[in-house]
């Protein structure tokens, strides 16, 4: 009896161990894809900075996604298909309007949303970050917006759908 109390113990600790490094293991996941994305969106915004420099303004919602997939500017682990495609597996968009750039990151869940659009709240020249059911075909050239991680994660919220987060910088 006593055997089978110990082994009920370890077994019972063995599982409480489990499903502890699981949980780790999955946390660690959504913080490296978290950390991919955001790495992603400043590589693509450095990317457009570095070829359209010398250019006076980047076109009216141009889309600029193919000249910086054709001049090998894009990681060829974020390229599925001649498409740019986020850490989350859902494509991304990348628009210029004069002197802004909007990156849109498409297919996210609630979670992966809010996760991601907080990083980039108070980032050195967002103007605004926006959730829509799908990728915007402008770039938004509203006045910079009084954005709050609160907000954010409140707007990735409000669809119970895949968000396209927008991001958009000066």
């Amino acid at each position: 009896m006593e055997r089978v109390i110990g082994f009920v113990a370890v077994m019972a600790a063995s599982l409480t161990l489990l499903a502890y490094v699981m949980g780790a293991f999955e946390t660690g996941q959504a913080d490296t894809k978290e950390g991919q994305a955001q790495a992603l969106v400043i590589m693509l915004r450095t990317a457009v900075t570095s070829v359209f420099a010398n250019q006076d303004d980047l076109g009216t919602d141009a889309d600029l996604s193919q000249p910086l997939i054709d001049l090998k500017k894009v990681p060829n682990s974020s390229l599925s298909g001649g498409a740019i495609v986020s850490p989350y597996g859902g494509g991304v968009e990348i628009l210029g309007d004069d002197n802004r750039v909007a990156i849109t990151l498409e297919e996210l869940n609630q979670d992966e949303c809010g996760r991601v659009a907080s990083k980039f709240v108070g980032f050195s020249g967002v103007v605004n970050i926006e959730v829509a059911d799908e990728a915007p075909d402008e770039v938004n050239d509203d006045a910079p917006a009084d954005l709050t991680v609160t907000g954010v994660i409140d707007a990735c919220d409000e669809d119970d759908g895949e968000n396209a987060l927008t991001i958009t910088f000066r």
